[in-house]
């Protein structure tokens, strides 16, 4: 085989890459500028795809231990985003967007950035991965234990990502503007049952999703017929505004109010971050 057939396959098992620790690939995707990438979540049911078009094809990696299994989609991978726990991402050389070392050498969460300035740092700051690499399965071990939550009805996430995919091809709809914040600020008690009910109603109209899908997502949030919204508000404020000094994990607060602990920090970090762009809003006016 030629060198230049080496070198070719070579550069064909990395990609650019970067990590989160304490977002969620959910909060990534719903603050993300889809007219610019496109971004699928891995693992998946399906295979990925990557359309002809002139968008970046980005694929949000959320089980590290099927790194490798991304090799036979590296030349098609503009930019892989890694969320994982911090220690996992560092080991692998991966630079942390979402997280910084303190003066006592241990990892925090970022000061707050707006969008523009966390893609650009995206893009300045990825790094080649080589994707062959394999992670150890104790870490394996590690996450899924973190990850085991008592709950096991229908998530938040689970529902938002089915709306989103009934709504990818209606003609001026916005699924961040008209599903994703209305929920999530009803979750929060910051809108009326009547404003996320008209909210409902334009999904199904302009958005072209379900009604059944829809008025679905409608009882659970209100907390109908068994839903569990009004309680996932609860533990996303006694997370985020807990006047405890002692701190409580997602899973703890989770398991106290019956919820999945994915969601309450989906839900806390886009809650957080609807609040950080507003202020920038209003500093700017």
């Amino acid at each position: 085989m030629a060198s230049e057939d080496w070198l070719k396959m070579s550069q064909l098992t990395s990609v650019k890459a970067v990590g989160f620790a304490f977002f969620s690939p959910e909060v990534f995707i719903l603050f993300a500028n889809h007219t610019q990438d496109y971004i699928q979540l891995y693992p998946r049911k399906s295979d990925l795809t990557f359309p002809h078009d002139k968008r970046r094809h980005i694929v949000a990696l959320r089980a590290l231990e099927k790194l490798s299994h991304l090799e036979q989609y590296a030349d098609q991978i503009d930019l892989l985003v890694i969320f994982a726990d911090a220690a996992e991402l560092l080991d692998l050389g991966i630079p942390l967007m979402d997280g910084e070392l303190d003066e006592d050498g241990r990892v925090v969460g970022r000061p707050r950035q707006n969008r523009d300035e966390l893609f650009s740092r995206i893009h300045a700051e990825a790094v080649d991965l080589t994707l062959t690499r394999t992670v150890p399965a104790i870490q394996h071990a590690r996450r899924k234990a973190k990850e085991t939550a008592a709950y096991d009805g229908p998530t938040f996430r689970a529902q938002m990502r089915s709306i989103r995919d009934a709504v990818k091809d209606a003609s001026g709809f916005s699924f961040l503007h008209d599903a994703g914040i209305p929920a999530v600020l009803r979750l929060m008690g910051d809108t009326s049952r009547d404003d996320f009910k008209a909210a409902c109603r334009g999904i199904i109209k302009h958005g072209n999703a379900s009604e059944e899908l829809v008025k679905s997502f409608f009882k659970w949030t209100e907390g109908i017929d068994g839903g569990v919204g009004p309680e996932l508000g609860k533990a996303v404020d006694a997370l985020l505004y807990s006047d405890s000094d002692v701190e409580q994990t997602e899973e703890e607060i989770a398991e106290k109010y019956g919820v999945d602990a994915k969601d309450v920090g989906f839900v806390a970090s886009t809650y957080k971050q609807l609040q950080d762009t507003a202020e920038e809003t209003d500093d700017s006016e």
